[in-house]
C-alpha cells in the first residue's frame, strides 16, 4: 500500500503552490520566469517522471464516487485497481487519495435531478458515504479527499452541491476536504446563492487542498481565440454560451482569489498543504491551452498570493 511520507511537508512555507505540469510550464521553469514548489499531474507514470525532473510532482486522481458502493476509475471506466495505483504513486509527493462526486452517475438516477428535499439529499449522501469509505478502509481517513463538484451537464443531481451534503459526508467519514474555488462560484450560481457565502458554508475547517483555476463564458469572441490555438471544434462546440473553468485568470477571477486567500492567511479556513493552479496541462485539448505567456504574467501573481508575498506591479 502507498506509504504517503512526503518529506517536503515538514519544509519551505506552509501552503505550497502547484500547477498543472505543461511543456510551457516547464519551460518557463528552465528559463527562470517562473516559481513553484510542486506540479499537478495526472496519474500517468511517464508524466509524474518527466515533471520529477523539474520540481517534486503529485499526482490528482481520476476516481470517482458513483453511489454504487465502489470507487471507479473515470479514465480506466473501472473500479479502481488499487495495487496498480499504489505502483503509480510510489516515489511522488502525493499525500491524498482524491475523489469526485459523479452527479449523472446510474446509481443516482432514481433521486430527482433537482431533488432538493431532505429525503433526497440524504439518500444521496448515504449512497456517497458508503463509496468513500472504500478509500479510508484500505488508507485511513487524513489520507482522504472528497473535492466539491458543479453540475456542468444540467442533468445532475443538485444534492450533491449542497454544502450540507459534504458535511454529512465527511462527517460520516472522517475525509478531509479538496476546495474548488471555481467548482464552488459555478454551483453557488446554479443555485441562486453568493458564491462567498457559498464557499464560507463548505467544511472549509476539514480543509486539506484547493483548486484554482479562471473561468471564460464561451463567447464568440472567445471561441474563436481557442479555434486560434488550435483547440478542437467539438470541444468548444460542447460548451459554446456557457462558462467553463480550467481556464487563465480574468480580473474577476483575481478579485475572487484575493478574497480566497485573506481568507487563508487570516485562519479563517483550516490551512491546505497545497493551493494548485488547474490551467493547461498535458493530452488532448489540455496541452492546446496553456498559453506561456499568460502562464509568464500569471504564475509569479499567484506565488505571491499563495505565499503571501507582496505583488509586484
Amino acid at each position: 500500500m502507498y506509504n504517503f511520507r512526503d518529506p517536503l511537508i515538514q519544509k519551505g512555507p506552509l501552503v505550497k503552490l502547484a500547477v498543472n505540469y505543461s511543456e510551457p510550464m516547464a519551460t518557463l521553469l528552465r528559463n527562470g520566469e517562473a516559481e513553484l514548489d510542486l506540479f499537478k499531474c495526472p496519474a500517468w507514470p511517464e508524466t509524474l517522471a518527466q515533471a520529477q525532473t523539474l520540481r517534486p510532482s503529485y499526482a490528482h486522481l481520476p476516481l470517482t464516487i458513483q453511489g454504487d458502493g465502489k470507487v471507479t476509475n473515470s479514465e480506466a471506466k473501472a473500479e479502481v485497481d488499487w495495487e496498480a495505483l499504489d505502483r503509480t504513486l510510489a516515489g511522488t509527493q502525493t499525500r491524498h487519495i482524491n475523489l469526485h462526486p459523479d452527479m449523472n452517475a446510474p446509481a443516482l438516477q432514481h433521486i430527482p435531478a433537482n431533488g432538493l428535499e431532505p429525503e433526497h439529499v440524504e439518500q444521496v449522501t448515504d449512497l456517497m458515504i458508503e463509496c468513500v469509505m472504500v478509500a479510508v478502509e484500505r488508507y485511513g481517513a487524513e489520507k482522504v479527499t472528497v473535492e466539491n463538484i458543479y453540475d456542468l451537464n444540467g442533468t445532475g443531481r443538485c444534492a450533491l452541491m449542497l454544502p450540507e451534503t459534504y458535511h454529512r459526508i465527511l462527517d460520516a467519514t472522517g475525509a478531509g476536504f479538496l476546495l474548488d474555488i471555481s467548482h464552488a462560484r459555478l454551483a453557488a450560481s446554479q443555485l441562486g446563492r453568493d458564491p462567498k457565502a457559498y464557499i464560507n458554508e463548505l467544511p472549509v475547517e476539514r480543509l486539506q487542498e484547493v483548486h484554482v483555476t479562471g473561468i471564460r463564458l464561451f463567447d464568440a469572441a472567445f471561441c474563436a481565440h481557442l479555434a486560434g490555438l488550435g483547440v478542437p471544434d467539438n470541444f468548444i462546440d460542447r460548451f459554446r454560451g456557457q462558462p467553463l473553468d480550467h481556464m487563465a485568470f480574468t480580473d474577476a477571477d483575481w478579485e475572487f482569489l484575493e478574497w480566497a486567500f485573506q481568507r487563508l492567511h487570516n485562519n479563517d479556513w483550516q490551512q491546505p498543504w497545497i493551493v494548485s493552479m488547474e490551467y493547461g496541462g498535458v493530452g488532448p485539448v489540455w496541452e492546446d491551452l496553456a498559453e506561456i505567456d499568460l502562464l509568464r504574467v500569471q504564475i509569479p501573481r499567484l506565488y505571491s498570493l499563495v505565499h503571501g508575498l507582496p505583488i509586484e506591479a
